[in-house]
């Protein structure tokens, strides 16, 4: 019987496989919003997020440091009401560029602030992206 993490690795390189590498070419992908200078840009492709239970998502960085980027952590926070996940997402490299984080929660409706760190070159890079959990 094949582990839960077997799966979803498997999941993830499936969907990472039939889609394009391109940032801006992704339909469904939504634009990560950087907080840092450079040259990286990302998107995230989301899974469907039922309200209460684990979800995940796929992150694709793009630009001429891309490649450096070899670990990110990523949370999230409801800026309403100034609190954050009661869960820790757990985080996968699947190499240039890409990452899949799964074990992400949204136990209240409204407004959430996924915030994304990304470490792998001198100053690690800092972005977000706004998501409406109903």
């Amino acid at each position: 019987m094949k582990t839960l993490a077997t799966l979803l690795s498997m999941l993830c390189a499936n969907l990472w496989a039939t889609t394009a590498l391109a940032c801006q070419s992704e339909a469904e992908a939504k634009p990560l919003i950087s907080t840092s200078p450079g040259e990286v840009s990302g998107v995230a492709i989301l899974e469907p997020i039922p309200l209460s239970q684990p979800f995940g998502l796929q992150l694709l960085f793009c630009g001429k440091d891309a490649t450096t980027i070899k670990e990110i952590k990523v949370g999230a926070v409801m800026p309403a009401h100034q609190h954050g996940m009661n869960y820790t997402p757990v985080v996968d490299a699947l190499g240039d560029g890409r990452f899949a984080v799964s074990g992400m929660v949204f136990h209240m409706p409204g407004l959430w602030a996924v915030q994304i760190a990304a470490t792998g070159r001198a100053m690690p890079m800092y972005f977000t992206l706004e998501v409406h959990a109903r």
